[in-house]
């Protein structure tokens, strides 16, 4: 025992007096100028949690300007028929990568956590980021790992595609002489495939407010109900047909019940696989629809029915420069084309220079169409309390904005603290 104990004293000496081999080796290494070295990349993502994928993926430099980049990492999403996300993201290599792009799938689920959804953002961008660095100094420090055992099952889906979701929101406000509350409730049901998709949604508004005015009590109350059914058929890369059906009903619009029925034709120019990224679109609706009013409108006309058309172009696009998103829309009624209306709305992000971004979104409506005003002037509490829809030529709405941004073009560092 006496050997044994002296053998072991001597075998923790060496240990703390010399050095594993791996320890010896990471002194040798210059780990600051490894990572100085690293790839710089740039994340182009509206909706990902940049902190958590800097702390998570380390082995890189993240900058802050798209110029300053060796690697452009384009992140968008879609939903999905099943509720969840398809997140598509697009590696363009600069400079010393020029060349070197892949494009990668995420698809999250309904169910998953915003904790679910970040560890599989940062996994599949780990993947991607495997083709920048495998002929690096970095790829002797990365290890990958299977950590599943797959057998070959055949998966059968007993809800044959469809989605089903319920909700019930409720909301109260209350004040010495004013109080309001709000209940709403919702249901839909999708079937989403490569072939079609239908979409059914019902939708219900009761929205009360009560104002107490020298012990007088004026109440208001606005009530909605709608029911819709989509269809929409696949016709190869760039046709789609289909139709809408809508049952609507609209205290506000002086509307007792409203059936449509509008058989539609979309052709976009672009791949719709490219949709995440870049989307034009055109639409071409004829519809009809039969309209019961609660009120005698100021046209002298209870019932009546309708037929109408509606053309819409759409322009989405996600680039490196910024993203543009903007719709025209015209819509008639076919028995007076006077009956009309005309809709553009546009949301622009532009990176102008260095750190310098431009925002700007706004939208116009030329209104003519409304059929459904009811006759007779509103009282003044009506309009105080905005009971029902007004005689109106136009709508307007307007947002701008500037941002600059300059500094170190590293970004490595995630600090929380103050919930920063």
């Amino acid at each position: 025992m006496k050997y044994v104990s002296i053998f072991v004293v001597i075998i923790l000496s060496m240990n703390f007096l010399f050095p594993s081999a791996k320890e010896a080796m990471d002194k040798d290494i210059n780990f600051e100028k490894l990572k100085k070295n690293a790839p710089k990349i740039f994340i182009d993502c509206n909706r990902c949690d940049i902190d958590y994928i800097r702390e998570n993926i380390s082995f890189v430099n993240y900058v802050t300007e798209v110029k300053d980049a060796q690697i452009y990492l384009l992140i968008t999403s879609l939903r999905t028929g099943s509720g969840g996300n398809e997140y598509t993201l697009e590696f363009s290599g600069y400079k010393e990568y020029k060349g070197i792009d892949d494009k990668l799938k995420y698809i999250s689920h309904q169910s998953d956590t915003d904790d679910e959804i970040r560890k599989g953002l940062v996994k599949t961008i780990k993947l991607g980021l495997i083709r920048y660095i495998k002929d690096s100094e970095l790829a002797e420090f990365i290890n990958i790992s299977f950590t599943k055992k797959l057998d070959p099952t055949k998966t059968e889906d007993k809800w044959k595609n469809w989605v089903f979701n319920l909700s019930l929101n409720g909301w109260f406000n209350g004040e010495e002489f004013y109080n309001s509350k709000n209940l709403r409730y919702s249901a839909s049901a999708d079937r989403v495939t490569p072939e079609s998709r239908v979409r059914i949604r019902l939708n219900s508004s009761n929205y009360t407010s009560t104002y107490t005015i020298d012990e007088e009590e004026i109440k208001s109350v606005s009530k909605s109900r709608s029911a819709s059914v989509t269809y929409v058929k696949s016709l190869g890369d760039h046709w789609s047909i289909g139709g809408y059906f809508n049952i609507y009903s609209s205290t506000y619009r002086n509307i007792d019940m409203e059936f449509r029925l509008s058989p539609t034709i979309e052709y976009n120019i672009f791949p719709y696989s490219d949709a995440t990224k870049k989307q034009f679109r055109f639409q071409y609706s004829l519809g009809y629809k039969n309209v019961r009013y609660k009120e005698e409108t100021i046209y002298n006309i209870m019932e009546e029915t309708l037929y109408f058309q509606q053309l819409s172009a759409s322009l989405e696009l996600k680039q490196k420069w910024g993203s543009i998103d903007t719709s025209l829309s015209g819509f008639s009624y076919l028995h007076d084309l006077s009956k009309y209306s005309v809709k553009i709305r546009s949301r622009i992000s532009w990176r102008i220079i260095k750190g310098l971004s431009f925002d700007i979104s706004g939208g116009y409506s030329l209104i003519h169409d409304q059929l459904y005003l009811p006759k007779g002037e509103l009282t003044p509490e009506e309009i105080f309390l905005h009971v029902s829809a007004m005689q109106t030529s136009y709508d307007i709405w307007f947002s701008a904005g500037i941002s600059l941004t300059f500094g170190s073009v590293y970004n490595n560092v995630v600090n929380p603290r103050f919930g920063y």
